[in-house]
Formats: C-alpha cells, structure tokens, sequence
C-alpha cells in the first residue's frame, strides 16, 4: 500500500484529560464536560453510521431492482429473436426455389443520347457583352 493513498480506517485519538495538567487531578465539572463531549461525539458517530447504513440498504435494493429488470429484458430479447428467427425460417422455407433461366435478369441500358448545343442564342436574348465574349475566348486559348 502506498503512503500517500489514504487509509480506509479512520484513526481514534486516545482519550486523554484535558484538565489534568502535571500533577492536578481533575474536577467533577471538568470530567462531566468531557463525558458529555465524547457522548455527543458517539452520538455522532452513530448517526453517520445509521444514514451510511440506511443508503447502503436503499442501494441495495435500487441494484436489485435493476437486476431482476435486466433479466427480465434478457429473457425479452432473447424471447425475440427465437420468434425472428422462427419467422426467418418460416419465409425462407416458403420462398421457392430460384429457377435457372438463360435470359439475363436485366435489360441493358440503351446509350444516352448526345447533346447538341445550341451555335446560335435565341433571338429573345440579348447579345453578350464584349467583354465577356473576350473573356470567354481568352480563357479558351492554350
């Protein structure tokens, strides 16, 4: 175990009086105060360990919950794909058998037909500007 990883057991300082200096015994008043002190402390304790014990209990039963649903949806999905596969066979047993022709499957494409573009602009357009023409012959050239 590595020093620097915390310890999961949490250490207990000793009892020890807090009025007794060297050599003075303690009051009545001062050990009362002390009792009191570790009751509280004690109560304390016991309080977290029942709230840590009620949440261990309600998760307990949450991982349950979602276990017994967990099965319950495996045994749906497998309930599933036995019928799919049951179905599956059914049509595949129906289907009949590929009968063996020598006339092709398909027909074949007939070849597209070649696009002429048109030489001359309709008479509704007008004529393109210069500059463009000039362009466009420019961009043509090697």
């Amino acid at each position: 175990m590595e020093e620097d990883s915390p310890s999961p057991v949490q250490t207990v300082v000793s009892h020890t009086s807090r009025s007794t200096n060297a050599g003075e015994s303690p009051t009545l008043e001062s050990l009362q105060e002390e009792t009191n002190a570790i009751i509280n402390q004690n109560k304390a304790l016991a309080d977290g360990y029942q709230y840590h014990l009620t949440t261990f209990e309600a998760l307990k039963k949450h991982l349950k919950l979602v276990q017994e649903c967990h099965m319950k949806d495996s045994q749906d999905l497998k309930d599933q794909i036995t019928t799919l596969t049951t179905q599956i066979q059914q049509e595949q047993s129906k289907q009949p058998a590929p009968a063996t022709t020598t006339t092709p499957l398909y027909k074949p494409i007939a070849p597209l037909p070649t696009l002429t573009v048109p030489r001359k602009l309709p008479e509704h357009l007008p004529p393109r500007p210069l500059h463009l023409q000039q362009t466009r012959r420019q961009s043509l050239v090697f």
